[in-house]
């Protein structure tokens, strides 16, 4: 047994968009442990829903504790994407306490701040927090390069000014992935994320080559300074490998054991299909 699902008898995992919920719901069959996944109700119909199901309102975080500690669940993990709760809701309940105390005045502060809260709340109600990176160690890349294509010496260039920029974005909590294309930050991601961002890049990215037969350009992902590994770690997938076509660019890179690829075998026959480059550093 993977000795990070030790003690674990039972998991919770809070689960959004994607496939990272069930990966760690395959990992725990494998594993031997009774998985839960703990939906929100406005995503259920949207979601896999298979296997045991626990459905929850986000502004009612206290009737979703009382659901985990009656059927034993005290470790947990957040998986996928949920986005922020609209406060004009049919669904909102300002009865909820916890959420009208705890969550509500951080609803417009910053993605750190917000999910930080989050975390704190769980903890405060005596719930274990164990990030996916831990439980899927294997989903992590090491330095290297993982694609038949090699990128130029200016796409080696635009990488190195995608983490000096990334960096500099990562303190104000914009977001964990930009594009950059001969030199020049030509996108960053924000709220919308990632697919929005290289939707724009697609459609514009000729208006920004300086040499139209130079480098095409590189979408570069991380986590942000300081980021919390318990919620919102930077994930790619093959989907996004498809994206980066699209958007027209040379290929990808992202930060060395600190981003989560989903189905990496999968992206890399996909980044070698397209004929893009995809490096780890």
């Amino acid at each position: 047994m993977n000795e990070v699902w030790n003690g674990i008898e039972k998991l919770g995992v809070i689960s959004g968009t994607g496939n990272l919920p069930n990966l760690i719901l395959e990992e725990a069959a494998i594993q031997d442990v009774a998985c839960y996944k703990v939906i929100p109700n406005h995503l259920e119909k949207s979601l896999n829903t298979n296997g045991n199901l626990i459905t929850f309102s986000l502004f009612d975080l206290t009737e979703l504790f009382e659901k985990l500690r009656a059927l034993g669940i005290t470790t947990v993990v957040f998986a996928g994407s949920i986005n922020r709760p609209l406060l004009n809701e049919s669904s909102y309940a300002v009865s909820c306490k916890v959420f009208r105390d705890k969550l509500l005045p951080f609803l417009t502060d910053t993605d750190d701040n917000l999910l930080t809260r989050v975390c704190d709340l769980f903890k405060d109600e005596n719930f274990n927090l164990i990030s996916s990176q831990k439980l899927l160690k294997k989903l992590t890349l090491a330095r290297g390069l993982f694609s038949r294509s090699e990128p130029t010496n200016q796409d080696l260039y635009d990488m190195e000014k995608a983490i000096e920029f990334q960096k500099i974005l990562g303190k104000t909590d914009i977001g964990q992935g930009l594009v950059v294309a001969q030199g020049l930050c030509i996108a960053v991601e924000t709220i919308p994320g990632t697919d929005a961002m290289l939707q724009f890049v697609g459609k514009h990215i000729s208006k920004f080559l300086i040499n139209p037969n130079g480098s095409k350009g590189v979408f570069y992902k991380a986590p942000k300074k300081n980021q919390s590994q318990m919620i919102d770690m930077p994930t790619i997938g093959v989907e996004t490998i498809r994206r980066v076509f699209e958007a027209k660019l040379g290929g990808l890179a992202i930060c060395a054991n600190s981003v989560l690829v989903i189905d990496k075998n999968e992206v890399i026959l996909e980044a070698d299909k397209l004929g893009l480059f995809f490096v780890s550093r």
